[in-house]
């Protein structure tokens, strides 16, 4: 419900309401508000803090044999390209990833595709079953690739050293299918049928210790 209470639940920060109810200014009459300019408005406060993290959707993950590299490692990397003092995570590099299988569809053969925060791999090889969904693939790293020129960047997980992190991202859809509700309209003709969305999905390691109610950003999908 659009609640003070409710709109915080899911991630608006004071600051941010604050400055749209500032903006709106007094008035006695009934305005319609913008839904789009006010989460703009709150993600301009939570996009330079908030970390950034990894998640790839486990419905026909698709896992991935990578070559051209010696062996595991785990690398320190920032958080958020743009702020430095939000400190470091752990990116695990690993001959074995997963990535989502939406990605991996758009795939051409020696495809020259960027992997994020990790570099460029060409794509040399893929399987598919009957139905025509990838069910592996087969890389070769390019690390001196320019990430500049390539169409494709992807996320993807590392499948060893504890990296792997089942999670449930969950997304809303408004309650009411029309933006302004006329005299003649019913309120339960206008109600969206399913307004809750349930992705199960892996995330990385990092992700485990955050506290209940950190904000933080999905490259790809959202905060």
């Amino acid at each position: 419900m659009p609640t003070i209470r409710g709109i915080i639940r899911r991630g608006v920060v004071v600051p941010a309401l604050r400055e749209s109810i500032l903006k709106q200014g007094p008035s006695r009459n009934i305005i319609n508000l913008e839904w789009g300019t006010f989460w703009a408005t709150n993600r301009k406060y939570i996009d330079p803090a908030a970390p950034r993290h990894t998640s790839v959707a486990a419905f026909r993950a698709v896992s991935c044999t990578v070559q051209g590299l010696s062996e595991l490692s785990v690398v320190e990397k920032p958080k958020h390209g743009k702020s430095a003092d939000l400190g470091t995570k752990k990116v695990v590099y690993d001959k074995t990833i997963l990535l989502e299988q939406a990605d991996a569809k758009s795939f051409e053969l020696d495809e020259e595709i960027t992997l994020m925060n990790w570099g460029n791999a060409y794509v040399r090889g893929t399987t598919n079953d009957a139905d025509g969904n990838v069910t592996g693939l087969d890389l070769e790293l390019n690390l001196v690739g320019d990430v500049k020129k390539t169409k494709k960047k992807v996320t993807w997980l590392a499948t060893s050293n504890n990296n792997l992190v089942p999670i449930d991202l969950v997304s809303f859809d408004y309650l009411i299918t029309k933006d302004k509700l006329e005299k003649q309209d019913e309120l339960e003709n206008c109600l969206t049928p399913v307004t809750e969305f349930r992705t199960q999905a892996f995330t990385d390691c990092n992700v485990a210790g955050l506290p209940q109610g950190a904000i933080i950003q999905f490259e790809r999908k959202g905060f």
